[in-house]
């Protein structure tokens, strides 16, 4: 467990140093025309005198770094396999241009909305993913039909995103919908979610390490088969609600893991196969509930039954 732990701080850190030390070469933009390719090994920034230019290319295909500090979002065609970054902290809505773009999306400032189909990479894609750095936030909007934003590809986050409404929020009738291969705090993280909207973390991995991971709104729907592993704590805010499917793990056996903790009229429901396992519930706030349910999916509460033999052997004290 230690190593695999390592391993991956390891791969993360190794990321986001080299996202951190890339150094940017001079490029002019106004000449450009057509198809521009960014060299791996090259970082080409974007700032606002050079925005116009850009969005008239055809396509940019990222190998190395392209870093935008502009107030504009893009809307040119981004492919490639290297970096994009936005280092601003203007708030954007992003356009379909990432369609085609399978390296990292790295969020360092501002808020970044979206609202359509599959905006981070092409369909099937599990290479690069998206980083949320502490202090930014990424804020999806739309309906829930509009599935797949992230089509799969890995998701990282950090921090309390701008002025604290949270590193990932959604609104209206949005949801992460099947999102994700893995989500990965790489640090403390705050996610505050619409009441209509739902997050999945699809039948692949939540991993918190030991971080503490806050979830405000919801409900937070985790899907059938996933697993929720790492060591640090879960706070469901006030009024937040998670709800947790069949054959989910909340913890590893074995492993001191610290508590779910339920603020003010926060709800935690797990379906009867899915209890937190070895992780302790810490309720400290009034009216919170703690419920099981024997039929499938959010809403399908029955209320408590009972902590039974069963339950003691698998989770922690109440």
């Amino acid at each position: 467990m230690t190593k695999r732990l390592n391993t991956m701080a390891s791969a993360i850190a190794f990321l986001l140093c080299a996202i951190a030390t890339q150094c940017a070469d001079a490029y002019d933009w106004s000449s450009a025309s057509g198809k521009v390719t960014v060299p791996s090994g090259e970082s080409y920034v974007v700032g606002d005198a050079d925005i116009s230019a850009v969005n008239a290319l055809s396509e940019i295909v990222v190998s190395g770094e392209l870093v935008f500090t502009c107030s504009a979002a893009p809307t040119v065609a981004i492919s490639g396999s290297g970096r994009v970054v936005k280092r601003s902290n203007y708030d954007w809505t992003l356009s379909k241009s990432l369609d085609a773009f399978t390296g990292f999306y790295v969020l360092e400032g501002g808020t970044t909305v979206t609202d359509k189909y599959g905006q981070f990479g092409s369909t099937g894609s599990t290479d690069g993913g998206v980083v949320v750095s502490n202090g930014a936030t990424l804020f999806m909007t739309g309906s829930k039909e509009e599935q797949n934003y992230f089509n799969n590809r890995p998701l990282y986050i950090s921090g309390s995103g701008v002025d604290g409404e949270g590193a990932l929020v959604t609104a209206g009738n949005a949801g992460a919908y099947n999102f994700v291969k893995t989500f990965t705090l790489l640090g403390n993280a705050t996610v505050k979610l619409a009441r209509e909207s739902y997050f999945y973390g699809g039948s692949g991995r939540i991993d918190i390490g030991e971080h503490t991971l806050t979830v405000n709104g919801g409900p937070m729907n985790i899907r059938p088969n996933s697993v929720v592993i790492g060591t640090g704590r879960i706070i469901l805010g006030q009024n937040a609600q998670v709800f947790v499917c069949e054959n989910t793990r909340i913890s590893q056996e074995n492993v001191e893991v610290a508590p779910i903790e339920l603020r003010s009229d926060a709800k935690y429901t797990f379906y009867n196969d899915a209890p937190p396992q070895n992780r302790p519930i810490l309720v400290s706030g009034a009216n919170a509930t703690l419920n099981h349910t024997e039929q499938y999916g959010y809403g399908h509460e029955s209320g408590w039954h009972g902590w039974t033999d069963a339950y003691n052997n698998q989770c922690g004290p109440v």
